[in-house]
């Protein structure tokens, strides 16, 4: 039986970041939903967990590498073998960026570049599905911060995209992949995306840092208020209880 109130947060932060930076309103919203959090760090060990119904969700964090890059790092394929076991065992699963790219491999899709090279960095204007529609408004805004996509795995259902690749899809009615992030703040993407990144601002379809750091702030707002209220339906369908 699946816990009703704690969610493991895996994040594949190195060694030399606290692991609490990159992962923004994450912690805290959840917090406020009523759910006690814990930590699986991730680094170039191997790992193996066993006991994942303890929890009622399992949040996967992104990370600066492909999906593809299994063959390079074994703890990508350990991820894999853990998302595997909890989708096996009906354990939510809530995978951002690179770890929805890890996602729909387990599933059977397919992740790569777009055909014209370009990627996405910064903020792009969110094209909900017909079946997306009651998750994200019309005029919703998301930082992205990727050049691989990911393909529709069978029997996902595709509920956003974005005028190059697809952004979110459902498996089983209770876990998703989430191509852009909506965990991080204006503070995170400061730091992170415009400083120890820096380099990923020459890369084909990145905003420049000005355009970044404004949009940052517009869109602030509508960010929290969208992941707060996609918490109502990950890891526990509030919804679904009345």
């Amino acid at each position: 039986m699946l816990s009703d109130k704690k969610v493991l947060i895996v994040t594949q932060t190195s060694l030399s970041q606290n692991y609490h930076e990159t992962l923004g309103r994450v912690p805290r919203l959840l917090r406020q939903h009523g759910y006690a959090v814990e930590w699986l760090k991730v680094t170039e060990e191997r790992f193996i967990f066993d006991n994942i119904t303890q929890y009622c969700g399992v949040y996967f964090d992104g990370a600066a590498i492909s999906a593809n890059d299994t063959d390079k790092h074994a703890w990508m394929r350990d991820q894999e073998n853990f998302m595997k076991q909890c989708v096996d065992k009906g354990v939510p699963v809530l995978a951002i960026c690179m770890s929805a790219g890890l996602l729909t491999r387990v599933l059977g899709g397919k992740v790569s570049r777009h055909a014209s090279g370009t990627g996405e960095r910064g903020y792009r204007k969110i094209i909900p599905t017909a079946e997306g529609r009651h998750f994200f408004p019309d005029d919703f805004n998301a930082y992205f911060w990727h050049q691989d996509g990911f393909s529709l795995p069978k029997d996902a259902v595709l509920l956003a995209k974005s005028t190059l690749f697809n952004q979110a899809y459902c498996y089983n009615g209770n876990s998703y992949a989430i191509q852009f992030h909506p965990e991080w703040t204006h503070e995170i993407i400061r730091r992170y995306s415009l400083t120890v990144e820096r380099d990923a601002l020459m890369f084909k379809g990145a905003d420049d840092e000005k355009k970044q750091s404004e949009d940052a702030k517009k869109h602030a707002a509508s960010i929290e208020a969208w992941f707060d209220y996609f918490l109502n339906y990950w890891p526990v369908n509030n919804h679904l209880r009345k």
